[in-house]
């Protein structure tokens, strides 16, 4: 219908009790949407702030992103660092005319 909305904002929250994505190093994690194009994504790693709780990138910490947000980028894919981290993932998508970014956290362990 044309509509938009967007709400910018200042502080990422990483909320308590995130579901753990258990993977080895090295092996890909795939991010798709069914139902959806994804035409843009960037994941980066981080921790949960111990002062607020809101998401801080670690420096040099980016894992990958593609799409130029106007055509089909595919499914996100990206190699997990060793260790145990908050990853921030941004995805903008498209189903049928409506176009959505959104950001999503998961916390990942992997190990060598």
């Amino acid at each position: 219908s044309g509509r938009s909305a967007y709400e910018a904002c200042s502080a990422y929250p990483v909320h308590d009790g995130l579901e753990v994505l258990e993977v080895r190093a090295g092996d890909p994690v795939r991010l798709d949407l069914p139902g959806w194009r994804i035409l843009s994504w960037w994941v980066s790693c981080g921790e949960r702030s111990p002062v607020n709780g809101n998401y801080e990138e670690v420096l040099a910490c980016n894992l990958g992103g593609g799409g130029d947000g106007t055509r089909d980028a595919g499914p996100a894919r990206f190699l997990p660092l060793p260790g145990r981290y908050v990853v921030s993932v941004w995805i903008t998508a498209d189903r049928d005319g409506d176009l959505v970014g959104a950001q999503y956290f998961v916390e990942i362990d992997s190990e060598p």
